[in-house]
């Protein structure tokens, strides 16, 4: 436990075993922020229990050798958490103990990220795909597999649009697993895909082509990007497909390369899911725009690839190369213990739009 005062304390001690303090006298324990993530010890773990102690804020990780006392003392009312920030539910999976705390806080009224019934349906990737093409959010043409439905090769309008290299992924997906990269929209392609998980939608996509960019320091990278967004904050990072590396983005590159849809897209994306953390996956592709192409840049268009991934990579670059900036994990901590201080004053949480960017690397101090 770090932060807070004594009567604020929680049913777990700090090397995250029950607290022999039980609340059997009926008292009920209160938690300002918990973080659930499955192990503790990592850097984000250590900068948001500092920033929350900063802020006079109680802070717990609920790893998982403490989720199900959590839970169980959630549901007695011994233990009341008043913002939960999710980092690792299974949704779809209602025998995960992660999904269970989610909604025991929700149903006693805390407040949770990301909401698990919104989570639940952004996380399905063919609910989110349909609900962003009727929105008009560039996605690349995709034909939808029902889990009762037989395999079956696409038709020739649809390979039309499809093109001849597809992904094939699962609409409940967990990172990457069941998903198949640079195949063939054939049958025997696609029936060894699902037969990962046949109690699972599918999505067969065309596999864009993306162009390379030039960044402020003369490297070449991938014109793809990940973009996080926080509650009206929005972070775009440089991100390779090819090997998982993030680079923050800069102000000078936003202008140079016209990312501003970037923002644009992730902006959307959240008003449409509802969604007030995740991160989202875009890129500019190697085609050229429709005339009328509201998200372009040099006359090509950007894709939504990556729809929603709710539960955002927070490992540091020093530590793991494929993760994100250190910068960039330790402001999501600090931005989460000042949300968690907001809500426990009963202060709005999401009332601005900004940009998270990284200054231009020759210093100039106007860019």
């Amino acid at each position: 436990m770090r932060g807070g005062d004594a009567d604020r304390r929680s049913e777990m001690e700090e090397d995250g075993k029950p607290s022999k303090r039980r609340a059997g006298a009926g008292v009920r324990r209160v938690v300002d922020l918990c973080v659930g993530q499955r192990a503790d010890g990592d850097a984000f773990s250590r900068w948001v229990r500092e920033a929350s102690a900063l802020r006079g804020l109680s802070c717990e990780v609920l790893h998982e050798d403490v989720v199900e006392a959590a839970h169980a003392a959630v549901c007695a009312g011994r233990l009341r958490v008043g913002f939960l920030l999710d980092l690792t539910a299974r949704w779809w999976h209602f025998d995960d103990p992660y999904v269970q705390l989610c909604y025991a806080v929700k149903d006693a009224g805390g407040l949770v990220i990301g909401d698990p019934d919104t989570a639940m349906m952004a996380d399905h990737e063919a609910v989110t795909h349909h609900r962003l093409v009727r929105a008009g959010i560039p996605v690349p043409p995709t034909l939808v597999l029902r889990r009762w439905m037989p395999d079956r090769e696409p038709t020739r309008e649809e390979r039309k649009l499809l093109g001849d290299r597809v992904v094939i992924k699962p609409a409940r997906g967990w990172g990457c697993q069941g998903v198949v990269m640079d195949a063939r929209a054939e049958l025997s392609e696609i029936a060894r895909a699902r037969d990962y998980d046949r109690t699972d939608d599918y999505l067969i996509q065309k596999q864009v082509d993306y162009v390379r960019l030039v960044d402020d320091l003369g490297v070449e990278r991938p014109a793809w990007w990940r973009v996080l967004y926080v509650f009206g904050e929005i972070i775009p990072c440089w991100w390779s497909p090819e090997d998982g590396y993030y680079r923050l983005v800069s102000l000078r590159e936003m202008w140079t390369h016209e990312l501003l849809p970037l923002a644009r897209l992730a902006g959307e994306i959240a008003r449409i899911t509802g969604m007030q953390f995740f991160s989202t996956e875009i890129c500019l592709a190697a085609e050229r725009a429709a005339p009328d192409a509201l998200y372009q840049a040099g006359g090509r268009p950007f894709y939504v690839i990556d729809y929603v991934n709710d539960q955002c990579d927070l490992r540091v670059q020093s530590v793991d190369p494929a993760g994100p900036p250190d910068e960039v994990v330790q402001h999501l901590a600090e931005r989460f213990a000042e949300l968690a201080w907001r809500h426990r004053q009963g202060l709005p949480l999401d009332g601005h739009r900004s940009l998270w960017l990284r200054r231009a690397s020759d210093g100039d101090p106007t860019i």
